[in-house]
């Protein structure tokens, strides 16, 4: 429940709150992202994991679903391990993640964003205002649609997509 106060209003909540909960921890967190866990802690991607880690990052990561990463082991014709032995697995992350932080406001503040991921490529971020949707291209199978916004770390924040996206 609630509590209002004159200056605002406190929640109560039920555990405690890791005000150092970096991006990385955040994602252990979250069943649906555990593929993505596994991906960043993947000998190959060491570098991805220090970033997501690092205190001071300021970094939006749009995390596919364990549902998106299966899709995109199915369309590569791939097991997902051999997905994560792939050598360019550390490109595929960093084309997941750009540098600061993107709330979802700030996406769906223009009908289209622009985005530079830490892969070098371009994300184009479209909002339908009539139907709510915030779908993000390129991604295997056509475009990738935001289904979760807004989880926060002491890092950055990152936003659950349904499909994987292309680098």
């Amino acid at each position: 429940p609630d509590v209002e106060a004159r200056n605002g209003v406190a929640h109560v909540v039920d555990a405690v709150i890791d005000a150092d909960a970096n991006l990385a921890v955040v994602a252990q967190g979250i069943d649906v992202l555990s593929t993505l866990v596994a991906a960043a802690s993947a000998e190959q991607s060491f570098a991805v994991l220090a970033a997501l880690k690092a205190r001071f990052s300021r970094l939006t990561v749009f995390a596919p679903t364990n549902a998106a990463f299966a899709n995109f082991f199915e369309a590569e014709g791939i097991s997902p391990e051999e997905a994560l032995a792939l050598p360019t697995l550390p490109t595929i992350l960093l084309g997941h993640t750009v540098f600061g932080v993107y709330t979802s406001d700030d996406l769906t503040a223009k009908p289209t964003t622009t985005l530079t991921t830490l892969a070098g490529t371009t994300l184009t971020l479209k909002y339908n205002r009539d139907t709510k949707v915030l779908s993000v291209s390129p991604a295997v199978g056509g475009t990738a649609t935001v289904v979760v916004v807004d989880v926060a770390a002491s890092n950055g924040i990152a936003h659950a997509i349904d499909a994987v996206i292309e680098v």
